[in-house]
């Protein structure tokens, strides 16, 4: 599908698509603005990743700047954050989710460094540790 023109709101399409297209969820589209002038700041562009839990917008500043956060921070630091993990006998590693306790890594909340540091960590049998996020692998 393609939009085009003057009057085009990446932000009107995701909400209509969130709303009106659950089926088809999780998906993503990109976006780009132009202009027919070669001047700064004229061009921009991003992303936008739409799931049933709501509409993330990306624009190629952010995206820039993690891509280059990743490039120059310590590898063994946690870019994308911190995750809670336990190991269970018979599940293996399960990880903290606010809403559900422990589960698996897809519905893991990820913890900035100062969330991690002031979070209270439940009781449990295994003591409970932190995990770094890993970055995405390079195509």
């Amino acid at each position: 599908m393609t939009f085009s023109g003057e009057q085009f709101g990446v932000e009107q399409v995701a909400h209509l698509i969130f709303t009106g297209c659950k089926s088809a969820l999780p998906c993503a589209f990109a976006w780009t603005y132009d202009c027919d002038r070669l001047r700064i700041g004229e061009f921009e562009g991003g992303c936008v990743v739409i799931t049933e839990a709501g509409i993330d917008f990306h624009n190629t500043t952010s995206i820039i700047d993690r891509a280059i956060t990743r490039e120059i921070k310590d590898p063994d630091e946690a870019v994308d954050g911190y995750v809670l993990a336990i190991r269970d006998a018979e599940h293996g590693l399960s990880f903290w989710n606010n809403e559900d306790d422990f589960g698996r890594l897809g519905l893991a909340t990820v913890f900035s460094e100062d969330e991690a540091a002031k979070f209270d960590k439940p009781i449990t049998d295994d003591e409970p540790e932190w995990l770094t996020m890993p970055a995405p692998l390079r195509p």
